[in-house]
């Protein structure tokens, strides 16, 4: 099991992750601190629940936003493979040489949010 030391706002906690996310939290943990500094700037003195939680209203907001464009373009390209594949159904036209009517399946997102693991505030001088 992998494990990243994430600080944020000067607080250092240990977060355990899958073998090969280390680098992919490190991100993630960098984004969100810089999230923050800019939410301090933006804010001032505002305790760090607070910036948290406006931190976490906006990536909820981004996320959503990502989830309906995604819905629409699944969708939009759903009704794209309807009209091109149309005729198949109808059998009025030849299906390809493969003989392969569906489109390749997407790999499955990359995610280590069912792994990650979340332990008590550890000094970060002690690492």
């Amino acid at each position: 099991m992998g494990e990243v030391i994430v600080t944020l706002g000067g607080r250092a906690v240990r977060v355990g992750c899958a073998d090969g996310d280390t680098e992919r939290l490190s991100a993630i943990a960098a984004d969100l601190e810089t999230r923050l500094a800019g939410l301090s700037r933006e804010f001032g003195a505002v305790s760090d629940e607070r910036l948290l939680l406006i931190a976490a209203l906006q990536l909820t907001d981004e996320l959503w936003d990502t989830r309906a464009a995604l819905d629409t373009a699944v969708a939009e390209a759903t009704e794209a493979l309807r009209f091109a594949t149309e005729p198949l159904a109808s059998g009025k036209a030849k299906p390809p040489a493969s003989g392969r009517t569906e489109p390749p399946a997407a790999p499955a997102p990359a995610s280590i949010a069912s792994e990650a693991t979340i332990e008590p505030e550890v000094d970060a001088a002690s690492g």
